[in-house]
């Protein structure tokens, strides 16, 4: 009787320690994936941050503060080429079940990439999408700030004017949203950032 206690109590701690380092890797699992999701989200930002401001040091007098920034769209930032170590090109994506979403894994370079495609060397498809909305941000003649809703195409003109001067696009509404589906469930990573022409301010 004793030894039969003495079995079912170690079973139970085994039970008990067994779960207890499951749930701690899967904790772990999702704190890095959380991290990396963040950091991609972040990424996003950054990478409209610097279209914006390479179009301020552009030479070319044609060029705009807004350049290769579709308002009003999702958006992926992608390589153009293999052998590009930024991404050059903002694309429209159809949602985040397009190719363009989808990051890719090299094991071999130990970066992600995020591509329409595998690209060579062993490239594979991580568990990340990533889409980045563009929205206007308009100032009237007193200054109101007003925000074009998300996937909306309209322009400044759009709203009531409180003053009596016409709007002025003066900025772009960045929202980089970063997923990753789990067994269980999606989760997700959202950041906002407001990028402003202050050339025009």
């Amino acid at each position: 009787m004793e030894l039969l206690i003495a079995i079912t109590i170690l079973v139970v701690a085994l039970v008990a320690t067994i779960a207890l380092i499951i749930n701690s890797i899967e904790a772990g699992r999702a704190s890095k994936n959380k991290l990396i999701g963040t950091n991609f989200a972040r990424e996003g930002i950054e990478i409209v941050r610097n279209i914006r401001d390479s179009n301020w040091l552009d030479p070319d007098e044609t060029t705009t503060w807004r350049d290769g920034l579709d308002v009003g769209r999702i958006v992926a930032p992608i390589l153009s080429h293999q052998w590009d170590t930024e991404p050059t090109d903002l694309v429209i994506i159809n949602g985040f079940d397009d190719n363009d979403a989808a990051i890719w894994y090299s094991p071999s370079e130990g970066q992600y990439l995020q591509a329409s495609a595998a690209f060579p060397g062993g490239s594979e498809l991580s568990s990340f999408y990533r889409g980045i909305y563009l929205s206007l941000i308009c100032h009237d003649s007193v200054g109101t700030e007003h925000i074009v809703a998300k996937e909306s195409t309209d322009d400044c003109t759009s709203f009531p004017d409180e003053g009596d001067g016409p709007f002025g696009e003066v900025g772009v509404q960045v929202i980089t949203e970063v997923r990753w589906p789990t067994s269980d469930s999606n989760h997700k990573v959202v950041i906002e950032e407001r990028l402003y022409n202050w050339q025009a301010l």
